[in-house]
């Protein structure tokens, strides 16, 4: 008497190839609900690093200022203005150092005062074109 084998172990081709459809399916839905947090992750640490730097750039400058007034120069706001737009150390390739003297008038709105230099120095640090972040501007006084 001859028995037959039976070989009903694993899948067959069909039910392999319907498998990888839902699988296929089901990944491309998680692509498209997840795909700009996957491809744009590392934006925001690029931002903080930006910020950092900004940051960083205007501590140098209040230490190198603090640094010239307690040494005594006469006019120390004046002497700065050229230290910064003279020196390389102080732009970089994402960030930009703007000076400019300003005074507030009786009811403190700001006027320019570019002969004036004497009173406020308004420094501003701007991101270079295309980088992101905000411009950070502080005052600096005799």
């Amino acid at each position: 008497m001859i028995q037959k084998m039976s070989c009903d172990k694993g899948f067959t081709l069909l039910e392999l190839i319907i498998a990888i459809i839902i699988t296929a399916i089901m990944g491309s839905m998680l692509v498209s609900f997840t795909g700009t947090a996957l491809t744009q992750s590392a934006v925001p640490a690029i931002n903080m690093a930006r910020f950092y730097e900004q940051n960083k750039l205007a501590d140098k400058i209040i230490a190198d200022y603090k640094a010239d007034y307690l040494a005594g120069f006469a006019n120390p706001l004046a002497n700065f203005v050229q230290k910064i737009s003279g020196s390389p150390g102080y732009n970089t390739n994402y960030i930009s150092v703007g000076t400019q003297f300003i005074q507030y008038d009786q009811n403190f709105n700001i006027s320019n005062s570019n002969n004036n230099t004497q009173g406020l120095l308004r420094v501003t640090l701007t991101p270079a074109p295309g980088q992101p972040g905000g411009p950070i501007s502080f005052l600096l006084v005799e």
